[in-house]
């Protein structure tokens, strides 16, 4: 994407050390399924009540798959 000009990133971003001291990393990341052009102005103030993380889906999709293959 910075190659084609469609983000802009800080000097250094690839090519600067890092240094990772802890063992986990955790990031909270919501998602959710919509039509293809839908409005997605209105979730900048308000967050709809049926958005969930991510992984908590992730989670319950792999619980799902393993009671099916049991």
């Amino acid at each position: 994407m910075v190659a084609n000009g469609f983000l802009d990133l800080p000097v250094g971003t690839f090519s600067d050390p890092v240094v990772v001291t802890d063992r986990e990393y955790v990031q909270e990341v919501y998602f959710f399924d919509t039509e293809v052009g839908a409005d997605l102005s209105v979730l900048d103030d308000d967050m709809p009540e049926n958005l969930r993380p991510a992984l908590e889906l992730a989670k319950e999709m792999m619980a799902k798959r393993e009671e099916t293959t049991e």
